[in-house]
């Protein structure tokens, strides 16, 4: 069972999204709280996760995050040149390849400043509420696909239940308040 907080100065709010043990069915809940919770602080953060609820944030806080990136939705597969499962994603408001007007000036920039933004080999996780949180690796990272109005990327998963079901799910259309997050960055 997982607690997650982001802080995030500009944030307003979190959601919260409980889930019920038994049943897996999900709850949600609205909280004026930012940041981490401390040991002995009474914050929301600190009650999901001593009930063992995942705290995840609003979308409208993750929309402005450098490193969240909202509606990730599955294209399909690509077998060469490494096996992957094709994403597309949006980009956040705050990054400068989504304020770019033509494909052109989206490829060049690409090609010239964009190299720390879903890089290869990147670690990325899957957040859904109500869902166990996925990861993966880029494995498929192409300029030319990147500079698409809706960027893409290929990800490799480890085999499992909880990547077959997120998949599964995402597959059949958008999941709300779903997220790609770049974990790990290039030095």
């Amino acid at each position: 069972v997982l607690g997650i907080s982001q802080p995030d100065p500009s944030a307003a709010q979190q959601q919260t999204f409980s889930v019920d043990g038994a049943s897996g069915a999900g709850s949600s809940s609205s909280s004026s709280t930012t940041g981490l919770a401390t040991p002995g602080s009474s914050n929301s953060s600190a009650a999901a996760s001593r009930s063992g609820s995942q705290v995840l944030p609003s979308a409208a806080a993750a929309v402005n995050s450098r490193n969240v990136f909202q509606q990730p939705a599955v294209l399909g597969v690509c077998l060469k040149p490494r096996p992957c499962v094709m994403f597309s994603v949006q980009l956040p408001n705050s990054h400068r390849a989504k304020r770019l007007k033509t494909k052109q000036e989206r490829l060049d920039f690409w090609k010239e400043y964009g190299h720390g933004t879903l890089p290869s080999d990147a670690l990325v996780c899957l957040a859904a509420p109500g869902q166990p949180l996925v990861f993966a690796t880029v494995v498929r990272r192409d300029v030319k696909e990147l500079a698409e109005e809706q960027p893409m990327i290929g990800l490799a998963f480890e085999p499992g239940q909880d990547v077959e079901r997120m998949i599964s799910l995402m597959g059949q259309g958008p999941l709300p308040n779903t997220v790609l997050v770049q974990v790990s960055f290039r030095k």
